[in-house]
């Protein structure tokens, strides 16, 4: 144990350098001066405190400050050993090799969480303090509905009285379509032999989202109330939201009392509102998780490879900057789209042609989060074995070429 620890603080030595410290400053800061930016060039009517936390942490924290810390310091605890020319010293130790991995492993690791959670905990501070906002916006975003195939099926049917008024008064003809699009007739088309569905080509799951979020933002806005005694008759409602929807409220209040109301009807469905503590708490939650993740797999680059820094990063650039943004399954082969459906950022909808009706018709969530926390357990456990098992069986011998 005494060896064990020695070997963690020489590690924790070499990862507070003060190179590193100057760069772990500026990753730590870098998403807050964005923000900073952000609220010193927008007029306060304008800024979005949620918004703009939401897309800093989706693009500069997760998708590139996480990732780029892992390729460094995870690949960098082998590789510089070799580099230096020290690596056969270190394996003259009286330890198994992979407690001395384990070692280096922790403290790469010590050093990605502390970097990710101080910038996301910056970003926070800047974009939340000050006058930003204590809660988001009521409004709903895309990933507020977390089960847009359950709340199709439940408009669709329309047995309960909520779901009634919302399909008949409230959904338009074409989202009503897109939810249940009508039969067509194939048999006069030859090509029924082959196959042919019965229907017409399912809607894509994502873009049945992006309507139903639009379309049931303009009922949580409407001048019209959303609360009726009856409606809601069966709908568990507590005295609270009661009193609160029949005070006939006004403004932003009357979209949150609209809100939780629909939070009641569909509470599988659609994601409650979330105060801004447990928005960074979520995050601050996954980020250690994803560090683990990146940084066994990195881990094992270096194991395997040489110049593994380099493979690293066409990796973390290159394909898991990428694949995510692929349509269905594709997105599964991808580390980053296993973090982001466990801590999901809303993000603006590009203008641009739909992909997915490229790939398959039937796109949307396919990553529940059970999914993604056996997944990335296994990868975490998996990559760290056979770093363990590559590093305890593998020769190695410093570099020549290293200066």
């Amino acid at each position: 144990m005494t060896s064990d620890l020695y070997l963690f603080r020489s590690a924790m030595r070499d990862m507070v350098r003060p190179k590193r410290i100057l760069t772990a400053l500026v990753l730590i800061s870098l998403p807050s001066l964005i923000a900073l930016l952000f609220r010193l060039n927008m007029k306060a009517a304008n800024y979005k405190a949620d918004e703009i936390y939401a897309s800093l942490s989706y693009n500069v924290v997760f998708g590139f400050i996480l990732v780029i810390l892992a390729v460094v310091f995870a690949t960098g605890a082998l590789s510089q050993e070799i580099e230096q020319k020290t690596i056969v010293y270190l394996l003259t130790r009286p330890l198994p090799r992979w407690r001395i991995l384990l070692a280096k492993f922790a403290a790469a690791l010590v050093t990605i969480v502390a970097t990710v959670c101080f910038s996301t905990a910056l970003l926070a501070f800047t974009t939340f303090s000050f006058g930003g906002a204590n809660s988001r916006t009521p409004v709903l975003t895309n990933s507020d509905i977390r089960d847009v195939t359950s709340l199709a099926n439940k408009l669709k049917a329309h047995k309960d009285p909520v779901s009634e008024y919302l399909w008949t008064e409230k959904i338009s003809p074409t989202t009503q379509l897109m939810i249940d699009p009508p039969p067509i007739d194939t048999s006069a088309l030859p090509l029924r032999a082959l196959g042919l569905p019965a229907k017409s080509q399912a809607v894509p799951p994502g873009r049945i989202r992006k309507q139903l979020t639009q379309e049931l933002n303009e009922v949580l806005q409407s001048e019209e109330p959303l609360w009726d005694a009856e409606r809601f008759a069966k709908t568990p409602v507590s005295a609270t939201l009661r009193r609160e929807a029949e005070s006939n409220p006004k403004g932003t209040e009357r979209i949150r009392i609209n809100r939780l109301l629909l939070e009641a009807a569909y509470p599988r469905e659609i994601a409650h509102i979330q105060s801004v503590p447990r928005l960074v708490a979520r995050d601050l939650l996954i980020l250690p998780v994803g560090a683990l993740a990146y940084a066994a797999l990195f881990l094992f680059f270096a194991t395997i490879l040489k110049r593994p820094l380099i493979w690293g990063l066409v990796f973390a650039f290159g394909w898991e900057s990428w694949t995510p943004n692929l349509p269905d399954k594709f997105q599964m082969v991808s580390l980053m789209s296993y973090l982001r459906a466990l801590a999901p950022h809303d993000q603006p909808d590009a203008e641009s042609v739909d992909v997915s009706q490229i790939f398959n018709g039937n796109g949307g969530e396919i990553i529940s989060n059970t999914l993604a926390w056996s997944v990335l357990a296994c990868i975490i456990i998996a990559f760290l074995f056979l770093a363990m098992a590559a590093f305890s069986n593998r020769e190695y011998v410093p570099r020549e070429d290293a200066e």
